[in-house]
């Protein structure tokens, strides 16, 4: 089952390493600016230094909990940050 799982994910999304250039790559979540904002770039570093193997298990309210309490942000820009919420 963990193996189906770990295909699962990496075949929907490439986990984010913690570097601006990987951040910014094409997996991370698109923005309407072209750019990704700076604090979309802050948000994706702790996810990343939290959960280095990846944050698709984690469930929405433990994200926001975590990197809420790291850069006081509201929990629909963490979501949109994270992919997962459109708006």
């Amino acid at each position: 089952m963990a193996k189906a799982i770990k295909k699962a994910n990496k075949k929907r999304r490439k986990h984010i390493t913690g570097t601006l250039a990987a951040v910014e790559a094409k997996d991370t979540p698109k923005f309407a600016g072209g750019r990704l904002p700076r604090s979309w770039i802050k948000i994706l570093r702790i996810a990343n230094e939290m959960w280095p193997g990846g944050y698709d298990e984690v469930r929405n309210r433990d994200l926001i909990k975590k990197i809420g309490d790291a850069t006081n942000e509201k929990p629909d820009v963490i979501l949109r940050a994270l992919g997962r919420r459109k708006g």
